[in-house]
């Protein structure tokens, strides 16, 4: 006899079982042992991958395009702001600090993937 691991439909480690050698396995079940008995594992590029720790380098964003869509909601926020720059308009301190946070974005650590927008001002 010779264990086998379920694959489930998500990819998250299921049952395990017991087979006859000769039988072997059909589709869903891989003769891998997860790492550990116990833990969140998903089958990921015929492996168990861990979800008990983040997953460094299985999920890789195209971090560019996300940078340009980040600065593309912050070069909107701040095009919305731009009225109160006039030069016959006197914008409230918490106006200017407020557009200076939306500059400073790029700045943020975790940018692009995780990003704190500054609140509006009232």
């Amino acid at each position: 006899m010779i264990k086998v691991y379920e694959i489930k439909s998500n990819g998250f480690l299921g049952t395990s079982k017991e087979i006859d050698p000769k039988e072997g396995i059909g589709s869903g079940w891989t003769y891998t042992p997860p790492p550990s008995p116990t833990g969140s594992y998903k089958w990921l590029d015929s492996q168990w991958v861990s979800y008990d720790e983040p997953a460094v380098g299985i999920i890789s964003p195209d971090l560019d395009k996300l940078s340009a869509e980040v600065r593309a909601e912050r070069n909107k926020r701040l095009s919305e702001t731009d009225w109160r720059f006039r030069v016959d308009m006197n914008p409230s301190q918490e106006w200017i600090d407020y557009c200076q946070a939306l500059r400073d974005i790029t700045d943020q650590e975790g940018f692009p993937l995780s990003i704190e927008w500054p609140v509006q001002p009232v």
